[in-house]
């Protein structure tokens, strides 16, 4: 009699969590909604800032797997840990352009090194790698108490060793998330793409899902699971929702987010660069521009798509552009520095880097030109910029890499005059500053960087 009292009160408690199912059946169906269409437009767009930045891969797995309850909540520490090497990237790029850094060979390897190790760690492969280092440990434990409950008890939904091994995981994970977000964050630019506030948004929303699993857990009550459920279940409806809805609005819209734009001080900008006896190469920008570098990576202007500028604007910008070139920018000391800033904004140093490298090869060459230096700068460039998968590498057609390979191969071999050999970069050159104009030039132009950097001249 007592035992049919008790599968009496179970089937009860059974029924009143199944009752559930047509909620979840709703949230579940828009959620498959969602990833069918996000998984194809985040492929096709996964170099626009807003898609790459969001280490697209680890967050369509973390929205695929949300079932599972711990694969998507050990996604939260790698995703955050790449934003944050990111944004480092740039900066340490940025050092390579200081006199000292480019003529010494000690310092050059130590910022070489170091731009090597942040280039992985930034990259989707190092998101990858954070997270089986963070997820396998997590895994293994679950397992373990997964062998010792009662698969029945599991069932029912009654309070058991896995689930609250499982919360207590997912709880830990999210504190540590969390107050990384909030060691960088509040630091780190409200970028254009309005990924901070979607991190701080996630990460809320994925903790009030734990915090409301273990009140389910303490409780034991079976009308508190029931309303735990519910609101565990609305919770992770949201939080798919802010991860996928806000990249997915930029690509549908196509327009950026309104935000401050970044304020450089003018005695930062007039700080420029100096010469040295013999050189004319640029000093890096000095601590107080790399201050505004590190403040303004990534943030963006409130600029709106082309097709909804209007005529005036189009022709206002049209004419600034036409007055402005980008060889023009990079003798203009004061613009020089903002271009790097906004260069550095747009995750794009690594075309500012070849250009200069390819000068300070060109002054190297000229004032000692002998067979030995050709062969150490030639390589250096070449393995830095030019090879597949390089630190700094920049974006050339195959036919010019193809040739840039043969004319190096003759040169390393002796047979260029030295006529040659200095003009061996200028086309590769040419066509990374014809690449700034398309790409750049004309955002640069409108940007509050260079307004800012053309009323303090």
């Amino acid at each position: 009699m007592q035992n049919d009292t008790d599968l009496n009160a179970l089937a009860r408690q059974l029924t009143q969590v199944g009752s559930l199912g047509l909620l979840k059946l709703v949230i579940s169906s828009f959620h498959i909604v969602l990833i069918i269409i996000c998984i194809p437009l985040f492929i096709r767009e996964r170099k626009q800032p807003m898609i790459k930045h969001r280490s697209w891969t680890i967050n369509i797995l973390g929205c695929v797997t949300t079932t599972t309850y711990i694969t998507p909540l050990c996604c939260f520490l790698p995703t955050y840990l790449r934003h944050y090497f990111l944004l480092q990237l740039p900066v340490l790029q940025t050092k390579l352009l200081d006199y000292d850094t480019m003529v010494d060979p000690e310092k050059y390897k130590i910022h070489s090194r170091a731009l090597i190790q942040t280039k992985f760690l930034s990259s989707e492969l190092g998101a990858w790698t954070f997270f089986l280092i963070n997820s396998i440990p997590c895994f293994i434990i679950l397992l373990y108490f997964l062998s010792i409950t009662n698969l029945d008890k599991m069932a029912l939904g009654l309070p058991n060793p896995t689930d609250a091994s499982t919360t207590y995981i997912g709880l830990a994970q999210l504190v540590v998330s969390g107050v990384f977000l909030l060691s960088y964050g509040p630091r780190s630019p409200k970028d254009n793409f309005q990924i901070m506030t979607q991190f701080y948004i996630v990460t809320a929303l994925a903790i009030g899902v734990v915090l409301t699993s273990l009140i389910g857990i303490v409780s034991g009550n079976s009308n508190v699971i029931k309303i735990c459920h519910i609101f565990s279940a609305v919770l992770v409806f949201l939080t798919v929702s802010v991860d996928l809805i806000i990249p997915l609005q930029f690509l549908l819209t196509n327009k950026r987010y309104k935000l401050s734009p970044i304020r450089l001080s003018t005695g930062a900008l007039k700080k420029r660069s100096v010469k040295k006896p013999g050189h004319s190469m640029r000093v890096q920008v000095n601590l107080s521009q790399e201050n505004a570098l590190s403040n303004g990576i990534s943030s963006g202007e409130g600029a709106t798509s082309e097709g909804s500028r209007s005529v005036k604007s189009q022709s206002s910008c049209a004419g600034k552009v036409a007055n402005f070139s980008v060889p023009k920018i990079l003798a203009d000391p004061i613009l020089y520095d903002a271009f790097c800033v906004y260069l550095a904004r747009e995750f794009s140093m690594e075309s500012l880097l070849f250009i200069e490298a390819v000068r300070w090869y060109k002054k190297q060459i000229t004032a000692s030109p002998t067979r030995d230096n050709i062969i150490a700068l030639s390589e250096k460039i070449h393995n830095e910029f030019i090879a597949p998968n390089s630190v700094n590498e920049v974006n050339l057609p195959k036919k010019d890499v193809m040739r840039l390979d043969r004319e190096l191969q003759s040169i390393l071999e002796g047979e260029s005059s030295l006529a040659s050999t200095l003009a061996v970069y200028d086309q590769a050159a040419a066509h990374i500053e014809q690449m700034l104009t398309l790409n750049h030039l004309r955002k640069f132009v409108a940007s509050s960087i260079f307004r800012e950097a053309t009323e303090a001249k």
